[in-house]
């Protein structure tokens, strides 16, 4: 099975290589479409992850300098780029369900960071939902959202990290 997964994937990248080199600014809609689906949602969701580090820590700043009007500004894109994160976690999810029902198999440092990143991303979503629906106000769970959310950051660059060499080897 690995060894498949392995000549699948060495597929992928070569296919992607020839992809981006052959890429212009004429037919990069026709290009984008044969990207895997896996691939556009990892692109994806790079940039909705930075905007949510950067609005929650804005967010978490204004409140303690007192700026109301920038904390609603900054409360409401963080809610908005959330909202998105979360659908595109699941379908990043989803595409990779398969490795999640291989997690029981030997531990790997990689299968370590993704189950943390899991259940810390779990626990962040459920503490964002408390707060959001008014459920929780308490300063402890607005307090570990916020612990959770600095936690998930390096954990997001670390998963990121580790597969950044097969992801840069597409664009050589």
């Amino acid at each position: 099975m690995a060894q498949t997964c392995r000549i699948y994937c060495t597929g992928q990248l070569h296919r992607l290589r020839k992809v981006c080199r052959s890429v212009s600014s004429v037919n990069i809609r026709e290009e984008m479409k044969r990207l895997p689906a896996s691939l556009k949602t990892d692109i994806a969701m790079l940039p909705v992850f930075v905007a949510l580090a950067v609005t929650g820590l804005c967010y978490h700043i204004s409140g303690h300098e007192g700026m109301t009007k920038e904390v609603g500004i900054w409360r409401m894109l963080h809610v908005l780029f959330s909202l998105v994160f979360m659908a595109l976690a699941i379908i990043h999810i989803k595409q990779h369900r398969v490795w999640y029902m291989n997690l029981f198999k030997p531990f790997r440092i990689r299968k370590t960071i993704a189950v943390f990143l899991t259940v810390a991303l779990i626990f962040e979503v459920l503490t964002g939902l408390l707060l959001l629906l008014g459920l929780q106000t308490s300063m402890d769970c607005g307090h570990l959202h916020w612990i959770v959310g600095i936690l998930l950051i390096p954990l997001c660059i670390t998963h990121i990290t580790m597969r950044w060499k097969p992801l840069k080897s597409i664009f050589k």
